[in-house]
Protein backbone atom coordinates (compact mmCIF):
# COMPACT_ATOMS: atom_id res chain seq x y z
CA UNK A 1 0.00 0.00 0.00
CA UNK A 2 2.85 2.56 0.79
CA UNK A 3 4.74 1.44 -2.33
CA UNK A 4 1.48 2.31 -4.37
CA UNK A 5 0.77 5.30 -2.75
CA UNK A 6 4.47 6.74 -3.25
CA UNK A 7 4.15 5.45 -7.11
CA UNK A 8 1.03 7.93 -7.21
CA UNK A 9 3.44 10.83 -5.76
CA UNK A 10 6.54 10.21 -7.59
CA UNK A 11 5.67 7.79 -10.50
CA UNK A 12 7.27 4.24 -10.59
CA UNK A 13 10.62 4.64 -11.73
CA UNK A 14 11.16 7.60 -9.09
CA UNK A 15 9.93 5.26 -6.07
CA UNK A 16 11.63 2.35 -6.73
CA UNK A 17 14.63 4.08 -7.31
CA UNK A 18 13.98 5.72 -3.66
CA UNK A 19 13.38 2.54 -2.46
CA UNK A 20 16.38 0.18 -3.27
CA UNK A 21 18.56 2.74 -2.39
CA UNK A 22 17.39 3.73 1.11
CA UNK A 23 17.52 -0.38 1.53
CA UNK A 24 21.30 -0.83 -0.77
CA UNK A 25 22.46 1.59 2.28
CA UNK A 26 20.96 -0.48 4.66
CA UNK A 27 22.08 -3.67 3.61
CA UNK A 28 25.74 -1.93 3.11
CA UNK A 29 26.10 -1.14 6.66
CA UNK A 30 25.36 -4.84 7.41
CA UNK A 31 27.16 -6.69 4.81
CA UNK A 32 30.25 -4.26 5.63
CA UNK A 33 30.12 -4.22 9.40
CA UNK A 34 29.02 -7.62 10.10
CA UNK A 35 28.81 -9.76 7.03
CA UNK A 36 31.03 -10.64 3.88
CA UNK A 37 30.57 -7.18 1.98
CA UNK A 38 31.00 -8.15 -2.12
CA UNK A 39 33.12 -11.28 -1.29
CA UNK A 40 32.95 -14.66 -2.07
CA UNK A 41 32.69 -17.39 -5.09
CA UNK A 42 28.79 -16.54 -5.97
CA UNK A 43 29.90 -13.01 -6.15
CA UNK A 44 28.69 -12.63 -9.56
CA UNK A 45 25.70 -14.80 -8.94
CA UNK A 46 24.21 -12.88 -6.35
CA UNK A 47 24.45 -9.55 -8.94
CA UNK A 48 22.84 -11.18 -11.59
CA UNK A 49 20.07 -12.37 -9.44
CA UNK A 50 19.81 -8.70 -7.94
CA UNK A 51 20.09 -7.55 -11.38
CA UNK A 52 17.02 -9.58 -12.75
CA UNK A 53 15.34 -9.87 -9.23
CA UNK A 54 15.82 -6.53 -7.92
CA UNK A 55 16.64 -4.81 -11.05
CA UNK A 56 13.98 -5.49 -13.90
CA UNK A 57 11.31 -7.94 -11.47
CA UNK A 58 10.71 -4.47 -9.00
CA UNK A 59 11.16 -1.51 -11.31
CA UNK A 60 8.16 -3.79 -13.94
CA UNK A 61 6.09 -3.88 -10.08
CA UNK A 62 6.66 -0.06 -9.74
CA UNK A 63 5.03 0.43 -13.18
CA UNK A 64 2.22 -2.31 -12.10
CA UNK A 65 1.21 -0.85 -9.24
CA UNK A 66 -0.41 2.57 -10.33
CA UNK A 67 -2.53 0.93 -13.19
CA UNK A 68 -3.84 -1.79 -11.31
CA UNK A 69 -2.95 -0.78 -7.36
CA UNK A 70 -1.44 -3.08 -5.13
CA UNK A 71 -3.73 -5.10 -3.51
CA UNK A 72 -3.32 -6.91 -7.43
CA UNK A 73 -0.22 -5.88 -8.56
CA UNK A 74 1.26 -8.45 -5.09
CA UNK A 75 -1.38 -10.52 -6.18
CA UNK A 76 -0.02 -11.42 -9.40
CA UNK A 77 3.71 -10.42 -8.77
CA UNK A 78 3.85 -12.92 -5.99
CA UNK A 79 0.92 -15.83 -7.79
CA UNK A 80 3.58 -15.77 -10.84
CA UNK A 81 6.45 -15.91 -9.76
CA UNK A 82 6.76 -19.25 -8.17
CA UNK A 83 5.61 -20.95 -11.22
CA UNK A 84 8.22 -19.12 -13.34
CA UNK A 85 10.78 -20.50 -10.38
CA UNK A 86 9.79 -23.83 -10.56
CA UNK A 87 9.76 -23.81 -14.12
CA UNK A 88 13.40 -22.60 -14.39
CA UNK A 89 14.41 -24.60 -11.61
CA UNK A 90 13.22 -27.80 -13.43
CA UNK A 91 14.87 -26.52 -16.37
CA UNK A 92 18.28 -25.75 -14.75
CA UNK A 93 19.08 -27.08 -11.42
CA UNK A 94 16.43 -30.59 -11.77
CA UNK A 95 13.78 -29.86 -9.04
CA UNK A 96 11.02 -31.80 -9.87
CA UNK A 97 7.30 -31.23 -8.00
CA UNK A 98 4.57 -33.73 -7.12
CA UNK A 99 1.77 -33.81 -9.11
CA UNK A 100 -0.26 -32.65 -5.91
CA UNK A 101 2.20 -29.56 -5.52
CA UNK A 102 1.66 -28.86 -9.07
CA UNK A 103 -2.47 -29.48 -8.99
CA UNK A 104 -2.80 -26.95 -6.57
CA UNK A 105 -0.44 -24.57 -7.85
CA UNK A 106 -2.96 -24.77 -10.92
CA UNK A 107 -6.01 -24.10 -8.39
CA UNK A 108 -4.19 -20.93 -6.94
CA UNK A 109 -3.25 -20.00 -10.50
CA UNK A 110 -7.09 -20.27 -11.64
CA UNK A 111 -7.84 -18.47 -9.07
CA UNK A 112 -5.68 -15.25 -9.79
CA UNK A 113 -7.23 -15.49 -13.05
CA UNK A 114 -10.64 -15.13 -12.09
CA UNK A 115 -9.34 -12.37 -9.95
CA UNK A 116 -7.50 -10.45 -13.10
CA UNK A 117 -10.83 -11.02 -15.16
CA UNK A 118 -12.56 -8.08 -15.96
CA UNK A 119 -15.69 -6.67 -14.12
CA UNK A 120 -17.98 -4.75 -12.97
CA UNK A 121 -16.37 -4.65 -9.12
CA UNK A 122 -13.08 -3.08 -10.42
CA UNK A 123 -12.84 0.32 -12.08
CA UNK A 124 -9.50 -0.20 -14.08
CA UNK A 125 -9.51 0.38 -17.54
CA UNK A 126 -9.09 -2.38 -19.90
CA UNK A 127 -5.51 -0.89 -21.60
CA UNK A 128 -4.78 0.05 -17.65
CA UNK A 129 -5.47 -3.97 -16.84
CA UNK A 130 -3.47 -5.22 -19.68
CA UNK A 131 -0.64 -3.41 -19.33
CA UNK A 132 -0.71 -3.05 -15.67
CA UNK A 133 -0.73 -7.43 -16.23
CA UNK A 134 2.07 -7.43 -18.65
CA UNK A 135 3.93 -5.21 -16.06
CA UNK A 136 3.10 -7.96 -13.16
CA UNK A 137 4.08 -10.85 -15.25
CA UNK A 138 7.58 -9.60 -16.12
CA UNK A 139 7.88 -8.67 -12.59
CA UNK A 140 6.97 -12.22 -11.66
CA UNK A 141 9.59 -13.61 -14.10
CA UNK A 142 12.30 -11.19 -12.57
CA UNK A 143 11.00 -12.13 -9.12
CA UNK A 144 11.01 -15.83 -9.65
CA UNK A 145 14.77 -16.19 -12.24
CA UNK A 146 16.06 -13.95 -9.84
CA UNK A 147 15.22 -16.71 -6.66
CA UNK A 148 16.94 -19.23 -8.59
CA UNK A 149 19.73 -17.62 -9.66
CA UNK A 150 20.18 -16.75 -5.84
CA UNK A 151 19.71 -20.42 -4.55
CA UNK A 152 22.45 -21.65 -7.40
CA UNK A 153 24.37 -18.73 -5.55
CA UNK A 154 23.81 -20.07 -2.28
CA UNK A 155 24.63 -23.90 -4.05
CA UNK A 156 27.71 -22.52 -5.35
CA UNK A 157 28.93 -20.74 -2.04
CA UNK A 158 28.62 -23.88 0.11
CA UNK A 159 30.67 -25.79 -2.54
CA UNK A 160 33.04 -23.27 -2.35
CA UNK A 161 32.78 -24.29 1.79
CA UNK A 162 31.46 -20.32 2.36
CA UNK A 163 29.01 -19.80 4.38
CA UNK A 164 27.22 -16.53 3.52
CA UNK A 165 24.53 -14.85 5.52
CA UNK A 166 21.04 -13.95 3.82
CA UNK A 167 21.42 -10.52 4.44
CA UNK A 168 25.63 -10.25 2.53
CA UNK A 169 23.59 -12.25 -0.26
CA UNK A 170 20.49 -9.95 -0.21
CA UNK A 171 23.04 -6.85 -0.09
CA UNK A 172 25.14 -8.46 -3.17
CA UNK A 173 22.10 -8.98 -4.88
CA UNK A 174 20.77 -5.21 -4.84
CA UNK A 175 23.65 -3.72 -5.37
CA UNK A 176 23.17 -4.68 -9.15
CA UNK A 177 19.36 -4.20 -8.94
CA UNK A 178 20.18 -0.58 -7.32
CA UNK A 179 22.48 -0.01 -10.50
CA UNK A 180 19.11 -1.19 -13.15
CA UNK A 181 17.21 1.08 -10.89
CA UNK A 182 19.34 4.28 -11.29
CA UNK A 183 19.54 3.52 -15.20
CA UNK A 184 15.97 2.98 -15.46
Amino acid sequence: VTAHRMTKLLGGVEANFLRISLATMLLAVWAHGFGQGITGDAFLLFLLSGCIGFGIGDTALYQALPLLGSRLSILLVHCFAAPFAALTEWLWIGTTLTAAQIGWSLVILAGVSAALAPGTHRKIAPRSLAIGTAYGLLAAFGQGFGAVLSRKAFLVARAAGENIDGLTAAYQRILAGWVVAAIF
